[in-house]
């Protein structure tokens, strides 16, 4: 059954692996993300694409996001993808780097919800979080995002328990995945790092679950990484 996807970060990575991914399984598509070029040439291979800029600090370019969901008709799944990272020793660290991350990591996120609760309340949609396997533990020299994706799942949790069976919410929590992030380039997948397509076959196996199930969270980690909680 078709199903209309928002996709919140969705210009490169893990998050364009997620749109295609559901446009792949004939779902209709929202990509929203500051840099629209990577997701406008898809739309020639893909009817079912829409396109919206977002900038997730701009109330006015949440709300043009809001209007493209209403347009459509309704929501059945929010993918909420976007993230920044920035490591470092604490003395590297600065005030703009601190709020850049948590506009919108954390922000961001309660923005988006705050301004499509009404649409998502629609049809039970799902809401699935993309954050990281830090959202539950600290990492030296990744203080400032560790707290940020804390946070993040702080407000899921506080939504799973606020909107119930109003509003389905799964946070998928993967180590490290091969893409241009936090000043990691050109990683391969391999034994060190997932690829962006396994981030994105649990997003589908969520999308794919029953309607009567809630899949709270899902954690996945390289296979040669080490085991930590």
């Amino acid at each position: 059954m078709s199903k209309t996807a928002v996709v919140v970060g969705a210009s490169q990575g893990i998050g364009l692996e997620i749109v295609q991914s559901l446009l792949d399984e004939g779902h209709r598509v929202i990509a929203a993300s500051r840099n629209i070029q990577n997701i406008e040439s898809l739309k020639t291979k893909f009817s079912s694409l829409q396109s919206v800029e977002l900038d997730l600090t701009d109330a006015k370019s949440i709300g043009a996001l809001t209007n493209a969901v209403e347009h459509m008709g309704g929501i059945d799944v929010l993918v909420f993808n976007a993230g920044v990272g920035k490591f470092g020793s604490l003395s590297e660290m600065t005030m703009g780097d601190w709020d850049r991350m948590f506009d919108t990591n954390a922000k961001g996120f309660f923005l988006i919800i705050s301004a499509l609760q009404n649409e998502l309340k629609k049809k039970c949609a799902q809401v699935i979080t993309i954050t990281s396997d830090v959202s539950s533990r600290a990492i030296a020299r990744g203080a400032i995002y560790a707290a940020s994706k804390h946070a993040q799942k702080a407000l899921i949790r506080s939504f799973q328990m606020e909107f119930k069976n109003q509003i389905r919410f799964t946070e998928i929590r993967p180590g490290n995945v091969a893409t241009d992030f936090g000043g990691v380039i050109g990683a391969e997948p391999s034994g060190d790092y997932l690829s962006p397509k396994d981030v994105a076959n649990a997003v589908l196996h969520v999308v794919n679950s029953s309607s009567k199930m809630r899949i709270d969270e899902i954690q996945m980690r390289p296979i040669d990484r080490e085991v930590v909680f």
